[in-house]
């Protein structure tokens, strides 16, 4: 189905023209009727030869340009209405405008209230409209000539609606339904109902919805189009939607209905913009714009690449600050205006959502976004994996503007196109893994010459800029390159641990140190403060086992340690219980030494504290007899 819109000056003739044509007043409001001045978007519906048709008749006044701006982006067709007294007028213009920079593509050029004007006055008019509209999608349209109040032309009217409604494509069931909501009231025993034209999919009776914002889930009760009860309602679509799950006082004009989960925009977004041929003041970085995107309108502050303002009619790349939510799809179109003077001065697309601001040292970032504006969503994943190296599928659907089944086969074609490669449900930029894990190779080679005595490097230092989920796949890949998972490190197949020369001869004095005082020796901190070969000397002993570090950085060989064990076990099995001082006397050695022994043996349940002192633990038994084994 496809949806015909108005457009064109205040009192032309446009709601009069739409009665004339469907049999139904757009005008519903009180003040609209007594002051014959249409403020808000009015609906009807007909049908031609080629089928029905939804209308959208909007307001004409400069007031309301706005209001005209969220009903102008949900119609394929236009009738651009000129009175034949009164000729091309400012808001013609500016409708004309708005209506290209949406990128829509067929419409009609009506001359209406010709029973006002001589015929060589409406050639003249008609001459006007032709030179007005030549470049656009208007040029070499029909041009016909009315009058609503007689009839005159009517007929000719409806024949060439008709030829265009044939020529002009229906919208595309992308199977991703979104509504732009322009109307909301309440039925007596239905509850709150909205109105919008149905785009990129499908909706069905019963079904879930998504309502942003507020982002609340929300369940059709029931669908109409044209007073008419549906099941499903088609993209294009005119529909009427009650809502269950919402109050009418949670619902305006400006939301939106999403089948799946909006892409809610982040507070910078990318885009590119086209001026208007006309500007009447200078477009320049910091300027405060409105933007409106279907029927959303949302206050934004402009960002440019350069200080250089924006000319009449150029074309250009630049982020929006956007100061109120907003979601939407790559390539959604959406018109830019000033709030003052309230005039339309650009439309725009939208391009990338993007993760900061840009500014003159992202000069790469915004070469980058001046690709994608004249390119696809391949172009954007190719953007975004550009600056990250790798980028879920999850996350980059949300904006793709088509099906989910298209999505698949983008990412399969752009993997075997090697613009991407695919893993899991991540992608990456092409040739970065097979780079680093040379890259890892190298460091983990580097790292056992610089520390031989050690087993590698951190895995997790190693394989920060790769996705979690995908760390140990990544290893096992790696082992085929000799690097292999050891506890928490990486390392060379080639490497075997050990001290240097140098720390093996330290290694020895500290052996004899510690063989001469057993439970007096140095602790951690006085041992690193000896010689800058000690760090890696004393990780190497504490690993390999040949000595033990307990609490408060106090050191024994592991020899001692278990000889210490011993004597606390004989110790408590001959008297039942021991005092730190007792074990202290016992071993010669200082309480310093004593308590953190018994600590460790209270941890390893060889002993239990009980009041100041130890008793046999609950692992005791089972120490005593790996001993007696």
């Amino acid at each position: 189905m496809h949806v015909l819109g108005t457009a064109g000056h205040v009192d032309h003739g446009k709601s009069t023209l739409v009665k004339a044509l469907t049999g139904i007043d757009p005008d519903r409001l009180p003040e609209e009727k007594e002051r014959g001045l249409t403020i808000e978007l009015g609906f009807a519906w007909f049908e031609t030869e080629a089928g029905p048709l939804g209308v959208v008749d909007v307001p004409g006044h400069e007031k309301f340009v706005r209001t005209m701006v969220s009903g102008a982006g949900g119609i394929d067709i236009v009738l651009l209405v000129v009175a034949a007294d009164d000729g091309w007028m400012p808001q013609t213009q500016e409708h004309l405008d708005v209506l290209r920079l949406l990128d829509v593509h067929a419409g009609i050029v009506v001359i209406t209230k010709c029973s006002l004007a001589e015929p060589t006055w409406i050639g003249l008019v008609e001459d006007d409209i032709r030179a007005k509209t030549r470049g656009t999608f208007l040029e070499g349209a029909p041009v016909v000539r009315t009058d609503a109040l007689s009839g005159k032309g009517l007929d000719e009217l409806k024949s060439s609606i008709a030829r265009v409604q044939r020529d002009t494509t229906e919208r595309e069931d992308r199977g991703r339904g979104r509504l732009a909501i322009d109307r909301v009231f309440t039925m007596a025993g239905q509850g709150t109902v909205v109105t919008g034209t149905l785009r990129d999919g499908s909706f069905a009776r019963e079904q879930k919805l998504q309502l942003f914002p507020p982002n609340l889930t929300v369940r059709i009760r029931s669908l109409q189009t044209h007073k008419h009860e549906l099941e499903h309602a088609s993209p294009g679509s005119r529909v009427a939607v009650n809502l269950a799950g919402v109050e009418k006082d949670q619902v305006g004009r400006g939301m939106w209905l999403y089948v799946d989960s909006p892409c809610q925009l982040p507070h910078f977004v990318g885009v590119e913009l086209t001026m208007v041929p006309v500007i009447p003041l200078t477009i320049k970085h910091g300027t405060a714009l409105l933007v409106i995107h279907g029927t959303t309108e949302v206050e934004a502050r402009l960002h440019l690449p350069t200080t250089s303002p924006l000319a009449a009619g150029a074309r250009a790349v630049a982020q929006l600050e956007l100061r109120d939510p907003m979601a939407g799809r790559f390539g959604d179109r959406f018109i830019v205006r000033l709030p003052t003077p309230p005039v339309t001065v650009a439309g725009g697309r939208l391009l990338e959502p993007s993760p900061h601001r840009y500014g003159k040292r992202h000069a790469a970032r915004w070469k980058g976004l001046a690709e994608l504006a004249g390119g696809d969503y391949a172009t954007a994943i190719q953007f975004h994996l550009a600056h990250e190296p790798s980028v879920s599928a999850e996350q980059l659907f949300p904006f793709f503007p088509e099906s989910a089944a298209r999505f698949e086969t983008l990412l399969a074609e752009g993997a075997k196109s090697v613009l991407w490669e695919g893993k899991g449900n991540r992608l990456m930029r092409a040739g970065w893994l097979a780079g680093l894990r040379s890259d890892i190779v190298t460091k983990v080679k580097a790292y056992h010459k610089a520390h031989p005595s050690q087993d590698g490097p951190a895995s997790a230092d190693l394989l920060a800029e790769l996705p979690e989920e995908l760390h140990a796949s990544f290893v096992r890949e790696l082992e085929a390159d000799g690097v292999r998972a050891v506890g928490p490190n990486l390392c060379h197949q080639s490497h075997r641990a050990g001290l240097t020369e140098s720390q093996s001869r330290l290694a020895d004095e500290w052996r004899k140190l510690f063989e001469a005082a057993p439970y007096s020796g140095p602790t951690r901190t006085e041992l690193l403060a000896s010689t800058p070969e000690a760090r890696a000397t004393l990780e190497f002993l504490l690993k390999s086992g040949e000595f033990t570090e307990l609490k408060e950085g106090v050191l024994l060989t592991t020899a001692s340690f278990d000889r210490a064990v011993k004597l606390i076990l004989e110790t408590l099995q001959q008297g039942g219980e021991l005092t730190v001082a007792a074990l202290r006397d016992a071993l010669g050695a200082s309480r310093k030494f004593a308590l953190p022994i018994l600590d460790r043996c209270d941890r390893l349940g060889y002993t239990k504290r009980v009041g100041d002192a130890r008793v046999l633990g609950p692992r005791a038994a089972e120490l005593l007899q790996e001993r007696q084994a």
